[in-house]
């Protein structure tokens, strides 16, 4: 895996489940990414309100953040731009694209299902545990694979599901493509192992 400015590249993995069928491969030392926070509200997260949900899904976090009406006002995300790729039946594709992320993110927070703190699931490519209990989703903003992507907690993700999903008609999602669906999950398992490793300094 490979780190520079606010771009990561990192080597894929092509497998049907969380196991990383080439081992476990300690990343490359990253340097801190340049990032720019981004004024934020859970009722923007959600699109919660007509013009929120289109800023949200058509332009991005930021735009929502400026449109939408603050409930509880606050640095929430942070834009970082991963660079990487990943195979799907041996085939190399490019999933680089800008991820949203949370700046709530308790790592030290202890899972009693698994045993594991929050660094420590995502070292193993799992999500974190979010402030609902639930572990933190990817959203896809513009429905898309590969696009940009917000990570959400669960109780929101559920909670204005079809706002956030409005995008694409019954049937339509990227999900009904198997290799698609690979693909993402194949990015998923990536991205936290990714994510943690930006916390630890690589180690």
């Amino acid at each position: 895996m490979r780190y520079a400015g606010n771009k990561v590249e990192g080597e894929g993995i092509d497998r049907d489940t969380d196991t990383d069928s080439r081992g476990a491969e300690a990343p490359a030392e990253p340097t801190a990414p340049q990032t720019e926070n981004v004024q934020q509200s859970e009722s923007a997260e959600a699109g919660q309100n007509a013009g929120a949900e289109e800023d949200f899904s058509h332009q991005g976090v930021e735009d929502a953040a400026e449109g939408a009406g603050s409930v509880a006002s606050g640095k929430i995300y942070t834009p970082v731009d991963y660079k990487g790729t990943v195979k799907v039946n041996g085939e190399v594709k490019d999933v680089s694209r800008r991820v949203y992320q949370r700046n709530d993110i308790n790592i030290s927070y202890f899972d009693e299902t698994t045993g594991l703190t929050n660094l420590e699931r995502m070292q193993a490519g799992k999500p974190p545990i979010g402030t609902d209990g639930n572990p933190v989703e990817l959203h896809h903003v513009l429905q898309q694979e590969v696009g940009p992507m917000a990570e959400l907690r669960e109780v929101t993700h559920q909670q204005y599901y079809s706002q956030l999903h409005g995008l694409v008609g019954n049937g339509a999602s990227f999900r009904n493509d198997p290799l698609l669906n690979k693909q993402y999950n194949n990015f998923r398992y990536n991205y936290w192992k990714w994510r943690a490793s930006l916390i630890t300094g690589g180690k």
